[in-house]
């Protein structure tokens, strides 16, 4: 084995999933954590005219 796969696999955790529903479950939790914080993020500015701009797509 060369220095560089040996390197990377030592330092990769596993994660093991007894059946495809928990890796789903797992995968489904990690998305909805990911969109959440986006969801919280506003540009400076956008805060301001957050209204109108979700009049004009309503």
């Amino acid at each position: 084995m060369d220095k560089k796969s040996n390197f990377w696999g030592a330092h990769q955790k596993k994660v093991l999933f007894p059946n495809e529903e928990a890796l789903e479950r797992y995968l489904v939790t990690l998305f909805e954590d990911y969109n959440f914080k986006q969801n919280q993020r506003i540009h400076k500015g956008f805060g301001q005219c957050a209204d109108t701009l979700e009049s004009l797509f309503d």
